[in-house]
């Protein structure tokens, strides 16, 4: 019985040694003839100047009843238009909101009544104005030229401008095919370094598409940054590649 343990344990083991040998002359040749490949990352940067500008504001009045309040937005309605024709802009570029009503109510607690009370104080009538445009820094002096309604008496309610571009689209492509021609000169770069050659492209994807303000601070996102605050912008895209050398 002790002669037929040792009999098996040593087949046992002359077969794991047969086992071990063909998986190690596997792996050496796996790996002999396993492609060489170079992973690079190519980048394109692009200053460009927005070619649109969406501006809102709006204007108000507190009134005892909405009528009240309507007739007063008709008055205002006047000097605002008269301001922004005195602007240089047309009618084409302005669009009119509805006139909207709200009731104001003012809330508060009583300690003497021990609870909370509401008092009705009149409405809110209310207008929006909607400035679109392609002189975009018609647009900003606009924005910034706000205060001489105010002076008028008139109560606004102003937003930044937002300042878009209608050839992105183009652009992206632009500068995606840069930044894939980058990420090419890079890899070669680091191929010739090291004796190889480029011999074709083995996958490559596209990373992120960000928008920031021209020399501006802002912080790239990893969702993608799309700045509308700023007329002049700077672009930037990313392509990541990965090569075959031989």
């Amino acid at each position: 019985m002790k002669t037929n343990s040792i009999i098996i344990s040593t087949a046992i083991f002359s077969v794991a040694l047969v086992v071990a040998a063909f998986i190690g002359v596997s792996a050496i040749r796996a790996f002999k003839t396993s492609p060489r490949t170079v992973s690079v990352k190519g980048m394109a940067s692009r200053d460009f100047v927005s070619d649109l500008a969406v501006w809102n504001f709006s204007y108000s009045v507190h009134s005892s009843t909405p009528l009240e309040g309507y007739r007063e937005i008709e008055r205002q309605r006047a000097l605002v238009l008269s301001f922004l024709k005195s602007q240089g802009v047309t009618d084409q570029e302005i669009s009119l909101g509805a006139v909207s009503s709200d009731e104001k109510v003012n809330g508060y607690y009583s300690t003497a009544a021990q609870r909370y009370i509401e008092e009705r104080d009149g409405y809110i009538v209310s207008q929006s104005v909607t400035i679109t445009t392609g002189d975009v820094y018609k647009a900003d002096k606009l924005s910034k030229s706000i205060g001489d309604l105010i002076a008028q008496g008139v109560t606004v309610s102003p937003s930044f401008p937002e300042y878009y571009y209608n050839g992105l689209g183009d652009l992206k492509l632009e500068m995606l095919g840069e930044a894939a021609a980058d990420a090419r000169e890079r890899a070669e770069k680091i191929a010739g370094e090291s004796n190889s050659r480029i011999s074709g492209l083995k996958s490559s994807s596209m990373g992120v598409f960000q928008i920031n303000g021209k020399n501006s601070n802002e912080e790239y996102s990893w969702g993608g940054n799309f700045n509308t605050s700023s007329i002049e912008k700077t672009a930037t895209i990313t392509v990541t590649s990965s090569f075959l050398l031989k």
